[in-house]
This record gives structure tokens, C-alpha cells and sequence, in this order.
């Protein structure tokens, strides 16, 4: 028999943006699927469903249920999630030995695609030279000749998935890969030509710096002033990792008399910046609204990964994607 199955998603939009018809179609082929979608608002009202569902496949917007909601899902097996951090939802199942499985890697390739490149651009310096609106970054930034992508440091914080797949799309060019990350053992470093370093090391050290890192208490505010004030001349920051793992305040002040350093922030904190920021006037800062993960059509790409590896499950394989309460604490 097919396994029972539902979507259940608070936003009930996002099931139709992220899986559509198409994708629903295929879940529909292996699964028993429950006809309305479960919210936080009706799920009181479905207790059939409820008790029997043995797979849920959901997006942004899975609800977050009290733990007599969750007690009463007694055939509950696993959680598909068609997105990235599961980590506002996923403790409470993950404790009662139910499988959680993100999208994270999915998204994350897009991150990496769009961090690679960033980092080409910045290191040609094209943000440098812009001319748009009348406005000529040319003539109001300091002169300084471009690197490009040859002989030069690079830096990336945080060894998740993103900054693996960037040090991967890094590795074949003639550049010094260097990276922190607490947790990343030395032998795994080398594999991707990149040594590890302080974070104080990097930002002094590097000529573009990349933060992956997630955002959790011990990353709160770890990326300082200091830090920021020690770049070489001409160094650029990208951030597509948290905004709130940067002292905002601190790395403002530095960018307002080093106009020889750039940021290209794609997150910030708060988010989007409050509208009285510098960041908002600052001609070597260059904000875009956290697109680099998965938008528009793209999204569907979470939804194809997810129905992937629910198909390896019901195969009896481990999938990929696979959240674990020993390393909960270090997910974004």
C-alpha cells in the first residue's frame, strides 16, 4: 500500500509555489495524499489525518505545533521539507526518532553559484567601476587597479555545504584558498587546496572575504570591527551567510573611512536595513535583497531534490539531505 501522506504548510501558497502541479502529480504516484492542506490554523479539524499521516511534505511555512499536536501524529514517519533550515520546527520530531530531511543543499547550490559569482566580479572590480543614474563609482571611490581572479587570497567563513561548494568552484583556479571553521577538520581543508586560519588571520590576510556562517550564539557579532579595519587595500566583503553574525554598527564605521574596501552584503541586520542605514548611501556598499538562495522558478529545484530523496527512502537508502539531532546546534 502506499504510505499516507500530506502537505502541510501555514502559507498555503507556498505548497503551489514550490511543488506545483506537476510536482504534486509525482508525489501523488507514491503516496496516499490527504486532499487539504494542514495549517496551524485547521489541523484541530483534520483529526483522521492527523492520526494516521506517515509523511509530511512541506516548504516555508511548516507549521509549528504545540507537543500535543505532535503526540497525536502516532504514525508519523519522516518530514520532507522543501526548503532550507529546519530549524524553527524540526527539535521536538527529531527527538521522538522521526527522519527530517531538508532541501538545504539544493538551496545552497544556488547561494554557492551566486557567491562564485560575486567573488569573480569583485575581484575584477567591476562594483568599483560603475556607472549608472549619473551616479560614477568610478570617480567617487579611491583608484584601485583590479586583481582579477589570479594569485590572490581568498578567504571563506563557515565550511557547511555553501562554503564547500564554493571552495570546490575555487579549487581549479590560481588563487590561495584559506578557511575558518572550528569544526572543520585539517584534512578537509587540504582536499580543497585551502588552509585553515583565524578569522583574524583572514580578514588580514585575504583579498576577498566570504561569510557562509550560520547564525547561531556563538557566531552572534563574531565579525568585528578589527577585523574589517586590518583588510588590505582594496579587499572586498561578501556576505550571503547572516547578517547578524557581523557587528553592524562596527563594520559601518570602518567602510565609512576605508572607501578603498568593498561589501556586497545580500543579508544584513536587520533585514532589510532600517531605512535611516548608511549602508543605504554608502558608495563601497552594495546591498541586494537575500537573493541568492533559491527565487522564482528556481524553488521548484527544492521540491525535485526533496521527492528525490523521499523515493531513496522508500527504497530503503539513506538520503541525502539528512538532519541529525547531533549536529542541530550547528545548522543556519
Amino acid at each position: 500500500m502506499k504510505p499516507y501522506a500530506a502537505f502541510f504548510c501555514s502559507n498555503t501558497a507556498n505548497i503551489d509555489r514550490v511543488y506545483g502541479d506537476e510536482r504534486i502529480a509525482r508525489i501523488r504516484e507514491i503516496c496516499s495524499l490527504y486532499p487539504e492542506i494542514i495549517t496551524d490554523k485547521n489541523y484541530a479539524a483534520h483529526p483522521e489525518c492527523m492520526e494516521h499521516v506517515e509523511v509530511i511534505f512541506t516548504t516555508w511555512g511548516m507549521p509549528v505545533l504545540n507537543e500535543e499536536a505532535i503526540n497525536s501524529m502516532r504514525s508519523l514517519r519522516c518530514i520532507m521539507y522543501g526548503a532550507g533550515s529546519v530549524k524553527f520546527f524540526a527539535k521536538p520530531y527529531l527527538e521522538r526518532g522521526i527522519t527530517v530531511v531538508s532541501a538545504a543543499y539544493a538551496n545552497g547550490e544556488l547561494v554557492a553559484d551566486f557567491t562564485l559569482a560575486q567573488i569573480t566580479l569583485a575581484a575584477k572590480g567591476y562594483f568599483r567601476t560603475l556607472k549608472s543614474n549619473g551616479y560614477n563609482n568610478a570617480e567617487i571611490l579611491p583608484r584601485i587597479a583590479p586583481k582579477g581572479l589570479f594569485d590572490i587570497d581568498i578567504g571563506i567563513i563557515g565550511a557547511g555545504n555553501i562554503g564547500r561548494m564554493v571552495l570546490a568552484g575555487l579549487a581549479d583556479k590560481e588563487c590561495r584558498l584559506h578557511v575558518y571553521d572550528p569544526f572543520m577538520p585539517e584534512i578537509d581543508a587540504a582536499e580543497f587546496g585551502a588552509d585553515k586560519m583565524s578569522l583574524e588571520q583572514l580578514f588580514a590576510t585575504c583579498d576577498i572575504v566570504s561569510n557562509h556562517a550560520p547564525n547561531i550564539p556563538s557566531t552572534e557579532r563574531m565579525l568585528t570591527g578589527a577585523m574589517f579595519e586590518s583588510m588590505p587595500t582594496g579587499a572586498c566583503f561578501i556576505n550571503t551567510g547572516r547578517g547578524a553574525t557581523v557587528c553592524e554598527e562596527e563594520m559601518i564605521e570602518v567602510l565609512q573611512h576605508r572607501r578603498d574596501i568593498t561589501a556586497f552584503l545580500d543579508v544584513t541586520h536587520p533585514e532589510p536595513p532600517a531605512p535611516d542605514s548608511p549602508l543605504l548611501r554608502m558608495p563601497n556598499v552594495f546591498l541586494s535583497p537575500h537573493i541568492a538562495g533559491t527565487i522564482g522558478r528556481e524553488v521548484r529545484h527544492m521540491a525535485d531534490y526533496i521527492i528525490t530523496q523521499y523515493r531513496r527512502i522508500r527504497a530503503g537508502e539513506m538520503p541525502d539531505g539528512l538532519v541529525t539531532l547531533e549536529k542541530f546546534d550547528q545548522l543556519a
